[in-house]
């Protein structure tokens, strides 16, 4: 039997994309668990939201009440997950794992491990504090950051206070914020390409450090771009020695006015840029599954297409509102797509929407131009969003 021929498990905070890249590879018996449950994610698996089926948050006690009972022959998952190693085992069971292990998972996100590693490699990282260490003088500018979370949430100033559980201090490393995506085996890795990542938009209702999307290729003179892909290749490699990593992967970085890129942290599963670089002709999950089960690394070209530039960006709502029809979202380059009537509260994600243009300057405006008829079409609440 192909593995694409039994039932595949999917979980992660938001899954749209990596289960629409499964269906495309050819998986057939896809069962997704999202905290969302988006209307075009309908239209590839079989879902189930924490959130819109449960009323529950996407915590570990909903993650399980909406696994349980689903048939898996194997088991992957995206974002969110890679801080729950142990739930991640409990979730797999006896299926086939696509992706990294739990116990790559508890090695690379350990952060004193990861950085001592990247000292070992010669990969820049901000200094970092750790609880008790918040105690030490703190000169010039850093950043209180929670260990367990993703896309820029929990990271604020440095407001004097002491560290919670969970926390550290970091240097604020200025630059530009870029990711690179890259495919991992035993016997090395791929890479797909880098991006710069939107971050703290207002365009797009984010604010601070939230992630709120990516370009690809990296805009800039085609020198710098060679040299930063460059590094990133060799980071990827370094680490993928050192921690196993296999399958789909990513990290993130600050690129400095001067200087290497500096490597804020390591995203051992499925990414939000990953969708740039997926194509009907080599969906990544195929590729994914075929690092992980087989430890190939496709022998394709690069994946940069016809020279544009790509992009998406998810919308955040700016105010309480209400989703109005969405039936030719899909069609106009929206992704994520919510439900008719659905209610956001301010700062929650509405969709993503993608754009293309022959430079990076293009394709952000497009983006921000379909952000914008986003917002004109919402349905403005009073009375809040609950």
């Amino acid at each position: 039997m192909s593995p694409a021929d039994a039932p595949l498990l999917l979980v992660g905070f938001s899954i749209r994309a990596m289960a629409c890249s499964a269906a495309i590879a050819g998986y057939r018996r896809i069962t997704a668990v999202d905290a969302f449950g988006d209307s075009d994610l309908h239209g590839c698996a079989r879902t189930v939201s924490t959130g819109r089926d449960l009323g529950m948050p996407f915590c570990d006690q909903a993650l399980r009440s909406a696994c349980a009972g689903i048939p898996r022959r194997w088991f992957a998952y995206g974002g969110g997950m890679e801080h729950r190693p142990d739930l991640v085992a409990e979730l797999a069971g006896g299926a086939g794992l696509l992706g990294n292990p739990p116990e790559v998972l508890r090695r690379v996100r350990d952060l004193r491990r990861l950085h001592r590693v990247c000292r070992e490699e010669d990969i820049p990282v901000p200094a970092t504090l750790h609880p008790p260490q918040d105690s030490c003088p703190r000169d010039g500018a850093w950043l209180r950051k929670r260990t367990a979370s993703a896309a820029g949430a929990g990271v604020c100033g440095d407001d004097g206070g002491s560290l919670r559980e969970g926390e550290v201090f970091q240097r604020h490393v200025p630059g530009r914020v870029i990711s690179c995506a890259f495919l991992a085996a035993p016997e090395g890795v791929r890479l797909l390409g880098v991006t710069e990542q939107l971050v703290g938009r207002e365009a797009f209702g984010a604010s601070g450090f939230l992630w709120c999307g990516n370009v690809t290729p990296l805009p800039g003179k085609s020198e710098m771009v060679r040299w930063v892909a460059e590094h990133c290749r060799r980071y990827a490699g370094a680490l993928t020695g050192r921690f196993g990593l296999v399958g789909l992967n990513g990290i993130d970085l600050v690129l400095p006015p001067a200087g290497p890129p500096v490597l804020l942290e390591v995203n051992p599963r499925f990414t939000g840029s990953m969708e740039l670089f997926d194509v009907p002709d080599r969906p990544l999950f195929g590729l994914h599954s075929a690092a992980c089960l087989e430890g190939e690394l496709p022998d394709a070209g690069p994946w940069e297409e016809g020279g544009l530039f790509r992009g998406k960006a998810v919308v955040y709502a700016r105010r309480p509102c209400r989703a109005p029809g969405t039936d030719e979202w899909r069609r106009r380059g929206r992704r994520d797509i919510p439900w008719k009537g659905d209610r956001f509260a301010s700062g929650e994600p509405i969709c993503t929407v993608l754009a293309s243009a022959p430079d990076g300057a293009g394709c952000l405006n497009g983006l921000e131009r379909q952000a914008e008829d986003v917002y004109r079409e919402m349905l403005c609440l009073r009375d809040g969003a609950g």
